[in-house]
């Protein structure tokens, strides 16, 4: 009916992050990104639940969890951070002193965040893809870097999150350019496929068929020959 159920203020700046709902199980929870702190907060009450510390400022890239747990990243301003952080943390996460992780962060790097593209975490790997076209891979669990390439000639933006399907990673640049990646440890390029003007929107993955949206189009692929 339209009511205000909570309001819970946040000592932080405006960002561009979009926040993600978890369900733990026995309660569900709000993550949301941010420049002085990121964290959890009870979707029912909108009480917090944890509070991350150390963000880079004006953060872009939407929390997402895999296996239990949050990953957060970051690259605006003098800092890249990736944080991972156990989705049923509580209490202040905030790691201190040259530590990088504590029994709550379970891994996080000072450099190597994204600033606008979200990153994604595909068969155990997390993929950070930068705005400047340098793909990053590292195991999800640990943190150890796997390789990490630029794609195209460095001139073109990258504002699309990345998507993954049927052993594939899919990396969307501005200008229009749609480099397919086998997903896995090892860096290889299976394709590059042009979509002719300006893609700024995340693609979209459904039923066997991968959507884009450009500036004045709306495409649909996928192989004619799979069954439906």
């Amino acid at each position: 009916d339209g009511r205000e159920l909570w309001r819970t203020p946040r000592e932080d700046v405006p960002t561009w992050s979009t926040p993600t709902i978890h369900d733990l199980g026995d309660r569900k929870i709000v993550l949301v990104n941010g420049w002085k702190h990121a964290g959890a907060y009870h979707a029912r009450t909108g009480k917090a639940v944890w509070r991350l510390t150390g963000q880079g400022d004006i953060p872009v890239p939407t929390p997402f969890v895999v296996d239990g747990l949050v990953f957060l990243s970051q690259a605006h301003g003098p800092g890249s951070p990736v944080y991972v952080v156990k989705a049923d943390a509580k209490g202040n996460v905030s790691h201190t002193g040259s530590s990088r992780a504590n029994e709550q962060v379970v891994w996080s790097l000072e450099r190597g965040g994204s600033y606008i593209p979200t990153p994604i975490v595909y068969d155990r790997v997390l993929y950070v893809g930068r705005d400047n076209g340098v793909l990053t891979a590292f195991r999800a669990k640990t943190g150890e870097q796997l390789y990490q390439q630029r794609l195209g000639a460095g001139s073109r933006g990258f504002s699309a999150s990345l998507v993954a399907a049927d052993g594939k990673v899919y990396v969307t640049s501005e200008g229009g350019d749609v480099y397919v990646v086998k997903a896995g440890e090892a860096f290889e390029l299976l394709a590059t496929n042009s979509l002719g003007e300006v893609a700024m929107a995340t693609p979209a993955i459904a039923d066997g068929t991968i959507f884009f949206r450009t500036r004045s189009r709306l495409a649909a692929v996928r192989d004619t020959a799979a069954p439906r």
